[in-house]
């Protein structure tokens, strides 16, 4: 753990050995020079060897940069959280945080520069140009706390500076919904191809692209109308991968119409028709309610695109393929208790339902008003009904 070594008549050197480096692996050593004798420099090492072990006045970590922080942090973290989180973390890191405080030492890091950070990445965040928005930065503060609350566990450091910090202030944006007339020019438009059927379930349903993709036919009850979302189909650096919702509360149950009954029946009669013409060429590993013809799932960019093509073809190339959930919502947080809305759409409180449609709002506010108008004037005719009656009775 620790020696001497002579380097004068009465002049030695103090070599203690540390941990090795966490991330590295290096060896970590801590050198001091000492005048005197051999006793008494043998007296100063075991004093210098109880300091480092209570861990007084050093700091293993001390010379630690904050780009193997953020190596380490991800390491650890990548098997607890979706393979796309951590797809995302690592774009994050690699795009934005190590550029920024990289070659940064982890305990030299202060709320100022946090702050200046998030100035900056609002004003000019974007690697083409332009600032980040408020939800990106966001997103970026939370990483950067997170990895500072991993090494305060670790005991790198006593006090996070991202916490002194506040998040960027959120705008709240305005969803994008279809009319009824844009709805049907594209419905109209996609008779016959393979999307027609895929924007009339999405559109009655409100699930989002992965859910619908990865959608199986033993989560569909046709009898008692019923679709289970259980799991959904996305891309990530490893390729396509069936997993979880988005979160917990997007595992649901959705009531659908004798309408959506009758397109889903229609689609599963194609599939077996697909399958008696293919044979053994149909790829019947999974059961998915939509697939390509042979029975393959369908890769979510592609749906993206065969949607963009039909949208643009009718003059709506604004219009994008998650704009479908939201008109969805959009209708029926009209004519439904916003409660039902949150359910359906498996957002993980009312709250955060109400928040996206707001803009909607000012309608609902004067629906409430007539409703309210209507129901006092009636009961004030009512009254004056009663108050005849009486008067004719005398």
């Amino acid at each position: 753990m620790a020696h001497l070594r002579k380097r004068g008549r009465k002049k030695w050197q103090i070599i203690i050995e540390l941990e090795r480096d966490p991330v590295t692996g290096e060896r970590n050593r801590k050198y001091e020079t000492y005048n005197g004798t051999k006793r008494e420099a043998e007296n100063k090492m075991a004093e210098l060897i109880q300091k480092y072990k209570d861990g007084s006045n050093v700091d293993k970590y001390s010379k630690m940069k904050m780009k193997e922080l953020m190596k380490q942090y991800l390491n650890s973290h990548q098997h607890n959280v979706a393979t796309r989180t951590a797809d995302r973390y690592r774009r994050i890191i690699n795009n934005h945080l190590e550029p920024a405080f990289g070659e940064m030492l982890i305990k030299k890091v202060k709320p100022m520069h946090i702050e200046s950070y998030q100035t900056n990445k609002l004003n000019n965040g974007r690697i083409n140009g332009g600032g980040l928005s408020a939800s990106t930065v966001r997103m970026h503060h939370n990483l950067l706390n997170s990895i500072f609350e991993y090494a305060q566990r670790l005991e790198i450091i006593e006090r996070n500076p991202v916490s002194l910090i506040s998040l960027p202030k959120k705008k709240k944006s305005k969803q994008q919904f279809l009319s009824r007339e844009e709805l049907n020019k594209i419905l109209d438009y996609s008779k016959g191809l393979w999307i027609h059927d895929y924007i009339l379930i999405a559109v009655s349903t409100g699930m989002r692209r992965g859910e619908m993709i990865g959608l199986e036919w033993e989560n569909v009850d046709l009898r008692n109308k019923k679709i289970s979302v259980v799991q959904a189909l996305k891309r990530t650096s490893q390729g396509i991968e069936l997993s979880e919702p988005k979160t917990k509360s997007s595992v649901r149950s959705i009531s659908i119409t004798d309408n959506t009954v009758s397109i889903l029946k229609k689609i599963k009669s194609e599939q077996e028709k697909n399958k008696l013409k293919l044979g053994e060429d149909y790829n019947d590993r999974f059961n998915f309610v939509f697939c390509e013809k042979d029975g393959r799932y369908c890769n979510p960019n592609t749906v993206t695109r065969r949607f963009k093509r039909v949208a643009k073809t009718v003059g709506l190339e604004k219009v994008k393929l998650h704009d479908l959930r939201h008109t969805m919502a959009s209708f029926l947080i009209k004519i439904a208790n916003p409660k039902v809305v949150q359910e359906r759409l498996g957002h993980s409180s009312i709250s955060m339902t109400m928040d996206l449609y707001s803009h909607l709002s000012d309608d609902l506010q004067q629906k409430a008003a007539n409703d309210l108008s209507k129901f006092i004037n009636e009961n004030n005719d009512t009254i004056k009904e009663r108050k005849n009656a009486v008067l004719y009775s005398f």
